[in-house]
């Protein structure tokens, strides 16, 4: 696996966890699969926003270097809070016809950064740690020959 293929693939990794967590939750209350759909509609104005996220972020990680990943991984969460902000600010606009005041959107921004920097973490972790471990992508072979 080379890095941007894993980097691409750790971008499932909150919809992953989120999925996985609801699972246990249903299974070990004794709830349905009722319950399961429910909170993952509720949960759309979060993951529909990082869905399209996810797919302009899988676009520029496409067989980049490894130091072009690192660079997204760094920044990539700044843009995930202002356009998690953005999102919510139009669908609320569509919803309600009101707009959030400028010192509740800030908050708002600060701890998407802040949860796509949590979240950004892990993978970051392992592609640090395991440097050496994945194949180098085609470009990056042919750069240096």
């Amino acid at each position: 696996m080379t890095h941007s293929r894993f980097f691409r693939l750790s971008l499932f990794l909150p919809f992953l966890l989120w999925c996985l967590f609801l699972s246990g939750y249903s299974l070990m209350n004794g709830l349905g699969a009722g319950f399961v759909l429910k909170n993952l509609y509720t949960s759309s104005p979060v993951f529909v926003p990082y869905i399209i996220y996810s797919a302009v972020i899988w676009k520029l990680a496409g067989n980049r270097s490894y130091s072009h990943l690192i660079l997204i991984a760094s920044i990539a969460p700044v843009f995930w809070g202002i356009f998690y902000t953005l999102s919510h600010m139009l669908l609320f606009y569509i919803k309600d016809r009101m707009i959030d005041g400028f010192l509740v959107l800030c908050i708002m921004t600060f701890w998407a950064t802040v949860v796509g920097y949590l979240i950004e973490i892990i993978p970051l972790i392992i592609l640090v740690a395991f440097r050496n471990d994945f194949k180098q992508a085609d470009c990056e072979k042919s750069i240096e020959a």
